[in-house]
């Protein structure tokens, strides 16, 4: 039988019963009435896996190649059903690298770069107890750079020689990536300069309700 109020995103009631060893039935199966619900989950990174979601990090090098504009893409497949939040982007220039713009675009596109290998699924876990293996495809290039479906402009940056640079200073600037969509690193500026980026991102399946 149907409760008055009934919670139907069962990820909010795992948490709880992993966190605090409930056992039996849902420890949270609905809401009060009126304005009385507060979710207030976020403990620490240690807690994002009891909230299904999973965290990744990866260090990923486009280039340098001669007549090429190095870049590189992070795409969540359309039927991934996933969302996935970038939650760090650090683009780091050589000690001999100059003239460096990197451009971040995004857009709608169903291909990776030209290389992938060694890159599709090898982002690193951050939680044992999650999936082992990212929904979120990484890829580079090492001929000309393909040009997003629909790109819009996100941010830059100019780096000179031997500069690490955080792009997100605060959770409110992390990248919303949702299935069908990705997000483009490249050098703008010049040819033959490599693109080096340290990314960390966390994904979960998306709620039924959450998919229109």
């Amino acid at each position: 039988m149907a409760r008055f109020n009934e919670i139907l995103a069962g990820r909010f009631n795992r948490a709880l019963q992993k966190l605090t060893g409930i056992k039996g039935m849902a420890s949270t199966p609905q809401l009060g009435t009126e304005v009385i619900p507060s979710v207030n989950f976020p403990l620490g990174v240690e807690f994002r896996y009891l909230e299904s979601w999973f965290r990744y990090r990866a260090f990923v090098t486009s280039g340098p190649v001669a007549a090429v504009n190095s870049g590189i893409r992070m795409r969540n497949p359309a039927g991934s059903n996933v969302v996935a939040v970038v939650e760090k982007v650090s683009t780091i220039t050589t000690n001999t690298q100059t003239n460096s713009q990197v451009n971040m675009n995004r857009g709608q596109i169903g291909v990776d770069l030209d290389t992938t290998a060694g890159l599709t699924g090898g982002s690193q876990r951050e939680d044992p107890r999650g999936q082992p293996a990212s929904s979120v495809i990484l890829s580079i290039n090492s001929v000309a750079l393909v040009t997003l479906n629909n790109p819009t402009a996100i941010d830059l940056v100019f780096q000179t020689a031997g500069q690490s640079i955080p792009w997100i200073n605060d959770e409110n600037q992390e990248y919303l990536l949702m299935p069908g969509d990705s997000f483009q690193w490249h050098q703008a500026l010049a040819q033959n300069q490599a693109v080096n980026l340290a990314l960390c991102w966390r994904e979960r399946v998306l709620e039924e309700s959450e998919r229109t």
